[in-house]
């Protein structure tokens, strides 16, 4: 089985040449606002994991269209974000999609140990629920500026993109995040650093239960995740 490499967004990976990335040795995991990237470039992952549903409901009507590229063998969401899932043309797809809490409800399968997440470590784990055992991960920074000046807090406590942003310092390239966008604070030191620290827990347990070895290894030249996740610099990262 190949590897699983799961690309974040992180600014660590700006001019990242991921055309090189060898197809033949990782399956590849997308994830979140990515998909604005891949669409220019005409460069698709296999897979697209989406945990945040303010961030998904702000962008529905593009993430439908990626249920339906043929590119994307599966895409894993939130329950809290199918508001849609009747949508007729979407039904069509629904093979496609895995939800989380559907997820949680089996026994055997890692996200019945779920409890913080983050969509990063929702990736992981559904790497790892797909029949993954080595997945590496690039692009999880976990270095966000969490307020953006072109930003604006919203009467709930979200915040929306009020004008360009024309250099985007959270992220690989500046028009991640486009005017419109509603998306939660990102709370890095807080529901990020958590959702890895207990996922590397959950690894942990899953592995010792099932008698497994899968491994998760980070390659990113930030402190990132280093506390909890195996992290190598990124120039260790092997494209082939």
């Amino acid at each position: 089985m190949k590897k699983l490499l799961i690309i974040g967004n992180g600014s660590s990976l700006r001019d990242f040449d991921f055309q090189k990335i060898d197809r033949n040795k990782y399956d590849i995991m997308g994830l979140c606002l990515a998909f604005r990237y891949w669409n220019k470039k005409k460069w698709f992952p296999d897979y697209y994991c989406i945990a945040d549903s303010v961030v998904h409901k702000s962008n529905y009507y593009h993430i439908n269209k990626l249920i339906k590229n043929e590119n994307i063998k599966k895409c894993c969401f939130n329950q809290d974000s199918l508001f849609w899932e009747y949508d007729k043309k979407i039904m069509k797809h629904q093979n496609k999609i895995d939800v989380i809490q559907q997820m949680q409800k089996e026994q055997s399968s890692i996200f019945s140990l779920l409890n913080t997440y983050s969509t990063g470590s929702i990736s992981v784990l559904w790497g790892i629920h797909l029949g993954y055992e080595e997945i590496d991960i690039i692009g999880v920074d976990n270095d966000y500026i969490e307020i953006l000046p072109e930003t604006e807090v919203r009467k709930d406590g979200t915040l929306t993109i009020v004008k360009e942003i024309k250099n985007n310092p959270n992220y690989f390239f500046d028009s991640y995040q486009m005017e419109g966008d509603v998306y939660n604070k990102p709370n890095g030191d807080s529901i990020h650093l958590t959702s890895w620290e207990q996922l590397a827990q959950q690894v942990m347990c899953h592995n010792k239960k099932h008698n497994k070895n899968i491994k998760v290894t980070n390659y990113n030249y930030k402190k990132s995740i280093s506390n909890f996740i195996e992290t190598k610099d990124l120039s260790q990262f092997l494209f082939s």
